[in-house]
C-alpha cells in the first residue's frame, strides 16, 4: 500500500494481553529504512508521533479514511496533444472521458482519462489526475471525470469532425 503525508488513516495496534489501541490519526512521515509510518500521536495531537512497523501486518495495520489525488497531465497540455494526433486524420474521431478503476499496487486508485479513438481503434489516452482511496475517491473522481468532460465537449463544441462522448464511463482493465 502506498502512503501519503497528510493522509487520514485508521490505526490498529495489536497489543498482547490487551484490547487492541485503534484509532484515526493523520501519516506525519514515512518510514525511512522499515515498513511503516509516522502517525499523530492520538492523545498527545501535534505533540508526539508514533512509528508504526508495518512489516507484519497481522500484528499493526494502517488503514487509509480520507483519499489523496495526484495530479498528472494538465488539461491545456492534453488539449494541445489531440490537436496534435488528429491534424491530419481524415478518419472517424471519438473522445472519451473515463475512469480507470485500477487495484494492482495494493491500493485503490482511480485515474481520470482522456481517450483518443481514431476509426474505432484506441490510438492514445492521456490521464489527468489520479485518486487513491475507496468510496470517497471514487466519488472525487467521477466529478472530476465530469468537469474533464464538460472541458472536452467545449473544445470540440464546433467542430464537426470530432464526437465527444456523453456520459463518463468506469472501467477496469
Amino acid at each position: 500500500m502506498t502512503f501519503a503525508i497528510g493522509q487520514e488513516v485508521k490505526v490498529t495496534l495489536t497489543r498482547i494481553g490487551q484490547e487492541d489501541w485503534v484509532f484515526e490519526s493523520e501519516i506525519v512521515d514515512l518510514g525511512a529504512r522499515v515498513d511503516g509510518v509516522w502517525v499523530d500521536h492520538p492523545e498527545c495531537r501535534g505533540e508526539d508521533m508514533l512509528f508504526i512497523n508495518l512489516t507484519n501486518p497481522n500484528i499493526n495495520s494502517v488503514e487509509v479514511i480520507g483519499f489523496h489525488k495526484d495530479d498528472h497531465t494538465p488539461l491545456k497540455d492534453i488539449k494541445k496533444d489531440i490537436n496534435k494526433a488528429i491534424r491530419y486524420e481524415d478518419g472517424d474521431i471519438k473522445l472519451a472521458v473515463k475512469i480507470y478503476d485500477c487495484d494492482e499496487t495494493g491500493e485503490q486508485s482511480y485515474d481520470v482519462e482522456v481517450l483518443l479513438y481514431i476509426d474505432d481503434e484506441y490510438i492514445e489516452a492521456w490521464v489527468t489526475q489520479a485518486y487513491y482511496g475507496q468510496n470517497e475517491a471514487l466519488r472525487e473522481a467521477k466529478k472530476r471525470a465530469t468537469a474533464v468532460l464538460r472541458t472536452v465537449k467545449g473544445w470540440f463544441q464546433y467542430d464537426d469532425e470530432v464526437t465527444v462522448a456523453d456520459k463518463v464511463e468506469v472501467y477496469h482493465a
